[in-house]
């Protein structure tokens, strides 16, 4: 094992130095005689960065772009153990990078945490599936002290994409509050005392609302200059979803934007590299539950260096507004 360090002092962050320091010999401790680990500290945000040496893997934790509030998770090594169409369950291994413990049992604390993905997540066509990921966690109420890393966590979670909590609280009448009134409400069709609720007409629609995400992502061809990108975007909603747009013109149709970024998930650190706004060609532009489009991206690839290889797809369209969910638009994959 070869250690160094440099940019030490007394500063503030001593104890967040040494907590990282442990967390480096507590992985060495674990890969034991079967790999080494080197690290060295350079005054960055993330100044642990193991390189694993291991004659079956090699994982390298990059340093961390993205801006946090002190709770993080990293997610590394994904593994399929079972899929069906109602669920998956996986084997990852995470390590709470971040500056404080990660409870996940308090609720609403999983919007807090900033969760990054590797590579794996996307090989294993699991990148539709973060949010999925990020509820299942809080569902079982997942704990992870700073410094420290679990390996061969057993997660299962839903394919279908978590329902969010309403932020309004129901509305409470006392004795000095006027009752709703009747315009509050739309009369349901056949008359007679039932009603329809306004929140209950919104439900309905959201239940048939489209919900797209990168299926498939991969590099066909690439140099110095160029590259070029196959990707596959699938309905997994219950709605249809116009890739052409609804209006005329192109003011809603598909767009695909490319970045560079240091990590695999878009932030605002990531490069913007161009993208292209999907024309008709021909093809059906509507898709239906379960169906798919597949298109292709020429892109400048220049920016890239050794710590910026991640090329981050987005997903972008005024259809939106009725998705069910807008969290799992984008996809990545790692240049050559």
């Amino acid at each position: 094992m070869a250690v160094s360090f440099s940019n030490l002092d007394n500063s503030s962050n001593s104890v967040d130095i040494l907590t990282r320091i442990r967390l480096c010999i507590f992985l060495f401790s674990l890969l034991g005689k079967s790999g080494t680990v080197a690290f060295c500290y350079t005054g960055s945000p993330y100044p642990c960065s193991p390189v694993f040496h291991d004659h079956k893997q090699t994982l390298t934790v990059e340093e961390d772009t993205v801006k946090y509030r002190g709770y993080r998770l990293d997610l590394y090594a994904f593994e399929v153990l079972k899929k069906t169409d109602d669920w998956i369950k996986v084997k990852c291994t995470i390590v709470n990078s971040g500056r404080q413990n990660v409870n996940l049992g308090k609720e609403g604390t999983e919007h807090w945490v900033q969760m990054n993905f590797d590579q794996s997540l996307f090989d294993q066509k699991l990148g539709g599936f973060r949010e999925n990921i990020r509820y299942a966690l809080a569902a079982e109420k997942f704990k992870l002290d700073a410094g420290k890393m679990v390996r061969s966590y057993e997660l299962k979670f839903s394919t279908t994409p978590p329902m969010k909590p309403r932020e309004e609280p129901p509305p409470v009448f006392s004795g000095s509050q006027d009752p709703p009134k009747p315009s509050d409400s739309i009369a349901a069709k056949g008359g007679g005392d039932e009603t329809v609720t306004e929140e209950d007409f919104t439900l309905k629609k959201k239940e048939a609302c489209p919900d797209i995400y990168f299926a498939d992502l991969r590099i066909l061809e690439q140099d110095e200059k160029w590259a070029t990108v196959e990707y596959t975007v699938t309905n997994q909603g219950k709605g249809i979803f116009h890739v052409y747009g609804e209006k005329e013109g192109q003011e809603d149709n598909l767009a695909v934007r490319a970045y560079i970024s240091g990590v695999p998930v878009l932030s605002r650190g990531a490069m913007p590299i161009g993208g292209q706004i999907i024309q008709e060609d021909g093809r059906s532009g509507d898709l239906l539950p379960g169906e798919s489009y597949t298109g292709t991206l020429k892109l400048d690839v220049r920016k890239k260096t050794r710590y910026l290889k991640s090329l981050i797809l987005s997903l972008e369209s005024y259809q939106f507004a009725e998705e069910c969910d807008k969290t799992n638009n984008t996809g990545a994959v790692v240049l050559d």
